[in-house]
């Protein structure tokens, strides 16, 4: 690989590590000349990609202009490039198993769109006011609306299904605490039963004293002149 400081190609591969979740490989090199050190990537070359554009005409897709304009949406946004990445390449891979050769133009911006609600609001409404061709502030606020109307459902959602969650623990709490009294009253009759055993016991063994007291009542009677 040619070294971008001195074009000198005679390098040494450092360090070598998947990227990209496993659809690249990322090299760290060093030169061995000027001791530049680089970072290469190594992926799969995928069939060539074209984009169907509204007005009927093709063009070649390119991974460059999608990452820059998703770039440009999460300008000063709280997004690593990382994360950027990642999601481009997530979305390059839906279309690829989606399509054959041809993406239509409103297939990949839907795509963007639906990945970038989810990593950022700032960056979806960015990319909607030029994906949707905003020309207006009442676009935007209209699809700012329309973010938080999605967002209260999801977390009038979510509040339904925590006070039902909350109500089932409540309920199975009621029916343990129901199952533990029944046991305390089945070790409280098991106790009963219990005592009334040992007082039969008690009894059985009085009557065999008071049998045991008049045979020897027979015998002094049977001494007796």
């Amino acid at each position: 690989m040619r070294c971008p400081a001195c074009s000198e190609d005679d390098d040494k591969v450092l360090e070598s590590r998947l990227s990209r979740g496993g659809a690249a490989i990322r090299r760290r090199r060093v030169c061995l000349r000027c001791g530049r050190r680089f970072t290469t990537y190594e992926e799969i070359l995928r069939d060539s990609m074209l984009v169907l554009k509204r007005n009927g005409s093709l063009e070649e897709f390119s991974r460059a202009k999608l990452e820059n304009g998703i770039i440009r949406s999460c300008l000063k946004r709280p997004v690593s490039m990382r994360r950027i990445t990642s999601l481009v390449d997530g979305i390059i891979e839906e279309m690829d198993e989606r399509f054959e050769n041809e993406v239509p133009a409103q297939e990949l911006g839907d795509a963007v769109m639906r990945e970038l609600l989810k990593l950022d609001e700032v960056a979806y409404v960015r990319y909607a006011s030029i994906y949707r061709h905003f020309s207006n502030v009442e676009q935007f606020i209209s699809e700012i609306r329309a973010l938080r109307t999605a967002d209260t459902a999801i977390s009038e959602s979510s509040g339904a299904s925590a006070e039902r969650g909350e109500g089932a623990e409540r309920r199975g709490e009621g029916t343990e605490r129901r199952g533990e009294g029944t046991e305390r009253r089945g070790e409280g009759a098991e106790r009963r039963g219990e005592g009334a055993e040992r007082r039969g016991e008690g009894a059985e063994r009085r009557g065999e004293g008071a049998e045991r007291r008049g045979e020897g009542a027979e015998r002094r009677g049977e001494g007796a002149p």
